[in-house]
């Protein structure tokens, strides 16, 4: 759902970074092992629905017998292919019935309301998410 016009209001202040020099900044260089990796949670409810469009236009010739798990398998592989650590969250049964659609766990309400808590007690490092609902639950570092 989101929060309408909240990703134009807060363009301006956007700052662009690769992945991997996020997740290496002063990870390695200072205290001592072991280190905590760069934790991503990923709003997963967002992903499955993505996916799910996949299917409802054109798919690519090439795109297989699954386009929509093709596209999911894709997307988690590129992720992991950066020296990050991953958290999987879904909508759980608290969430509003409009949305309703382990490391992975079911939120008991919102996804991205749990994913922006951890983000404020640093059990993960980064959010990520097309909805920026996660910003009104205070997240604090959103890809």
């Amino acid at each position: 759902m989101g929060v309408h016009g909240l990703w134009t209001h807060l363009k301006p202040n956007v700052t662009t970074e690769s992945l991997t020099a996020l997740a290496l900044d002063g990870r390695y260089t200072t205290g001592h092992p072991p280190f905590r990796p760069f934790v991503i949670g990923v709003d997963i409810s967002v992903w499955f629905e993505q996916c799910q469009q996949v299917a409802r236009g054109r798919a690519h010739a090439q795109s297989g017998q699954n386009p929509p798990l093709r596209t999911f398998i894709f997307r988690t592989a590129r992720l992991v292919s950066f020296p990050v650590q991953v958290v999987f969250a879904y909508d759980g049964l608290k969430c509003p019935a409009l949305k309703r659609g382990r490391k992975w766990f079911m939120a008991e309400g919102e996804a991205e309301a749990e994913l922006a808590a951890m983000n404020r007690t640093g059990t993960i490092d980064a959010v990520m998410t097309d909805d920026s609902d996660v910003f009104a639950f205070g997240g604090r570092l959103v890809l």
